[in-house]
């Protein structure tokens, strides 16, 4: 299946925000883990990497992961993403919350590299760490199907968000 519209990760926040992997709501599944968010500093990086995602769905769209999973430019627009997520991790208070958003920016991290490298398994392994990265984080970090529709169509037409 070749991603398309959204990206790779407009698809996945939509998959995510409808069903997790054991029928769960991702919301569901946030629910029964330990509480990630506990201060204002930690709502603050949820809001800071939600927007991170909402920029990376925008980047990603007009990446084919088939047809072109090695595009340089592609890769070089996810790098600085990487940088972002992981000066949010530092400003959350809750030490779990800093692990998931680490894991997030890991990912992402090796997903730039195996595109430079031009490792077709290793972007293969990398795209899938990304969704099991993306699914630890709490609800607070997704953005919603609307979110991402709006930031995909102010992107299309050109206006800035």
């Amino acid at each position: 299946m070749r991603a398309r519209g959204w990206g790779w990760v407009a698809v996945l926040v939509a998959a995510l925000l409808t069903a997790g992997c054991s029928g769960q709501s991702p919301h569901d599944a946030h629910q029964a883990a330990p509480k990630l968010v506990r201060t204002a500093a930690d709502r603050t990086a949820c809001a800071e990497v939600q927007r991170v995602f909402l920029h990376l769905a925008v980047l990603s769209g007009h990446w084919d992961r088939e047809r072109q999973p090695f595009d340089r430019t592609t890769a070089a627009a996810f790098n600085p993403l990487n940088h972002e997520l992981r000066d949010q991790a530092r400003t959350a208070s809750t030490r779990q919350l800093r692990v998931a958003i680490e894991r997030n920016a890991d990912a992402l991290g090796a997903l730039t590299e195996a595109m430079d490298t031009h490792r077709a398994g290793q972007v293969r392994s990398a795209l899938s760490e990304t969704r099991r990265a993306y699914a630890a984080l709490p609800a607070c970090a997704h953005s919603s199907d609307a979110q991402l529709r709006a930031a995909t169509r102010s992107q299309s037409t050109g206006s800035a968000r």
